[in-house]
């Protein structure tokens, strides 16, 4: 099947769309099943968390630990996709020996 270019241009709109609307249900789910969530007792607690989780993001100390935090955890993960010509030469030595 051909592709045109405003037909991948739609495609990936709709990926950013559907990848923006996934946010908040990742960051509610994390919440949910976070060992420290029951300890929340209402509608005020949450809302003071928010606040203080909005007053950290404040500090560019906090981001920049955030964002390596959320690098390493990227980084761990398995790569998806075709490997690199020189991890499948490795594997073929690695087979023949």
């Amino acid at each position: 099947m051909s592709y045109t270019y405003q037909e991948s241009l739609d495609q990936a709109e709709r990926d950013l769309q559907a990848a923006r609307e996934a946010l908040p249900r990742d960051c509610a789910q994390a919440i949910a099943s976070a060992g420290w969530a029951e300890f929340l007792r209402d509608k005020h607690d949450v809302l003071a968390l928010v606040a203080h989780v909005s007053q950290l993001f404040r500090s560019s100390t906090f981001l920049n630990e955030l964002y390596a935090a959320g690098d390493k955890a990227r980084q761990q993960q398995p790569r998806v996709g075709r490997p690199s010509k020189q991890a499948k030469e490795a594997d073929q030595r690695a087979q023949s020996s």
